[in-house]
């Protein structure tokens, strides 16, 4: 679980990085080319984890076999893995970008509620929403009777929580330090 979580955010950083100097389909292009690369060559990760070659070594490959087909940032990338010993999260974090980012940037979004919502409160949220985060969503609905009101937004990792459910929970927090004191 923890492996996926900073997979998860070495892959919306580099995404949030990259889109500045490419297109979506060309950063998701080249996280799929690379997942097949490994998926391939399985001696690649076997390699790029080997103490017995230098870090050096390594770059010197990156740059001879990725640098005809992969983007400089891509490469820049891969070496910000390497030196973290992140590597091994190559194939994650080309998952959850195509998952994520492959429909032109638009990102995947679960709106809860408790009840079925008109489709003009819907379409308003979707359009606060993509305007707050500057992304464009793919907004998707699920009833949630355990929120007792009011809606929470799943996007990613992150997580907007409006519902009653959570208030409650805010003030009983709030309840149990001010006990604390009396």
């Amino acid at each position: 679980m923890k492996e996926k979580i900073i997979a998860r955010r070495y892959a919306d950083a580099y995404f949030n990085f990259a889109r500045f100097y490419q297109e979506a389909e060309q950063i998701v292009g080249e996280f799929k080319s690379s997942k097949l690369l490994v998926e391939k060559e399985p001696g690649l990760f076997s390699f790029f984890i080997s103490p017995e070659f230098t870090s050096q070594e390594k770059r010197d490959f990156i740059e001879k076999v990725f640098s005809s087909s992969f983007s400089l940032e891509f490469r820049n990338f891969l070496f910000l893995l390497l030196e973290n010993r992140r590597v091994n999260l190559l194939v994650e974090i080309a998952d959850y970008i195509r998952e994520n980012y492959a429909h032109q940037e638009a990102q995947n979004a679960l709106l809860k509620t408790t009840y079925p919502l008109e489709l003009e409160v819907i379409q308003k949220l979707k359009t606060g929403l993509e305007t707050a985060l500057n992304k464009k969503l793919n907004l998707y609905l699920e009833l949630d009777p355990t929120l007792l009101g009011g809606v929470q937004v799943v996007i990613g990792s992150m997580i907007i929580d409006g519902s009653v459910r959570k208030r409650i929970e805010e003030a009983r927090e709030k309840l149990r330090e001010l006990k604390k004191f009396y």
